[in-house]
């Protein structure tokens, strides 16, 4: 930096008015810590990798069954809720959502209502 002028501005260090501050010699200490560097290596070990299940016995027999619930779900009462006039949403099996309108009517509600009943009872 040029100071006392109009502007202080940078000037390179080549110019001849400017002190270059890094310009000291070097110590003797500073030159033995530079010498002193050594290499570090390390080596990772690696983790085993994870064997997984083990193989089924040959020995012993292998049956497929095919599990059926026993009883209706919800799909099979939306099904026939649907042919009914009413829409529902089955969820997780047996858990059925019903999403009516935000601004209904008694008279909807209470056909609603009745549909629901009508299709219990033409599942049993």
């Amino acid at each position: 930096m040029v100071y006392g002028a109009k502007r202080e501005r940078f000037v390179p260090a080549t110019a001849d008015n400017q002190l270059n501050i890094f310009s000291e010699p070097e110590s003797e200490e500073q030159t033995e810590l530079e010498s002193t560097t050594e290499e570090v290596s390390y080596t990772r070990k690696k983790k085993k990798k994870h064997r997984g299940r083990n193989a089924f016995p040959d020995h012993l027999p292998v049956e497929e069954q095919v599990i059926e619930p026993e009883s209706t779900t919800a799909w099979d009462l939306c099904v026939a809720l649907m042919k009914n006039g009413l829409l529902a949403k089955p969820t997780h099996g047996n858990i059925i959502r019903f999403a009516p309108p935000l601004v209904i009517q008694e008279e909807e509600l209470n056909e609603g209502l009745d549909i629901i009943g009508r299709t219990f009872e033409e599942m049993e």
